[in-house]
């Protein structure tokens, strides 16, 4: 992470040197503050500009922020993506439990997905986790409660909700034919984010007799659309 507070050289001399021993990757600086550094900001210098995004809990006063900090930080990349490198609810620090966290991540997650310069995200993080930086506990079993899973793997009720909003899929309608027990299916492969073609995808489904049924999906295109017919399905699921 950077702070600003740094020679701009050093980040330049060891992207070179980092380039030298292998030219096959990306090369990024991960940034806290573009929108407020803004021409000056280290992560300019990288690959891809970043941005640890926290408009609401450990930067600025409200999310309600965000929109306008995009207009500062669209007019800083110009024409090149961006890349949301960190965010998420950081507990006991912000308070608000996991009912927060749900309400966080689908408010700003919505935000980045509407800006088409927004390559993707990396979310902060899987799990709770024990840190010397941790706001809960003493000594060596200080914790941070920043997960989607507690401390153990555990998932919590946003562990859901993000798999759902990670999907590239989404069921867009589902049509009952003629009081029959098959029904038309449509989906939509998402194309803001993620955003990606979609191979080897199946879909299961249990039928009257309780027998599993596996289809294989066409591949699929981001933003494409597909309907398909499950017969003989069984009401309960």
């Amino acid at each position: 992470e950077i702070y600003g507070n740094t020679d701009k050289e050093i980040f330049k001399k060891l992207k070179n040197y980092t380039r030298n021993i292998d030219n096959s990757r990306f090369i990024n600086f991960v940034s806290n503050d573009i929108y407020r550094r803004k021409e000056n900001d280290e992560s300019l210098l990288g690959d891809i500009p970043t941005w640890n995004e926290y408009i609401g809990t450990w930067h600025g006063k409200s999310r309600e922020e965000l929109p306008e900090k995009f207009e500062i930080v669209k007019n800083v990349i110009g024409d090149r993506p961006l890349l949301i490198t960190e965010h998420g609810l950081c507990e006991p620090r912000f308070t608000g439990g996991d009912a927060r966290r749900i309400d966080e991540m689908l408010y700003h997650i919505k935000q980045w997905a509407s800006h088409d310069f927004v390559i993707g995200y990396i979310y902060f993080c899987l799990n709770d986790y024990r840190t010397h930086m941790g706001e809960e506990g003493t000594g060596k079993y200080k914790i941070r409660r920043h997960g989607i899973t507690d401390v153990y793997l555990n998932p919590k009720s946003s562990f859901y909700v993000y798999k759902q909003l990670a999907s590239p899929i989404e069921i867009t309608k589902i049509v009952r034919i003629d009081n029959s027990r098959n029904v038309l299916v449509e989906i939509k492969v998402k194309n803001n984010i993620p955003s990606y073609a979609i191979r080897n995808y199946f879909i299961q489904y249990l039928t009257q007799d309780n027998e599993l049924v596996e289809i294989r999906l066409p591949d699929l295109m981001a933003g494409s659309t597909f309907t398909i017919e499950l017969k003989n399905i069984n009401p309960q699921y």
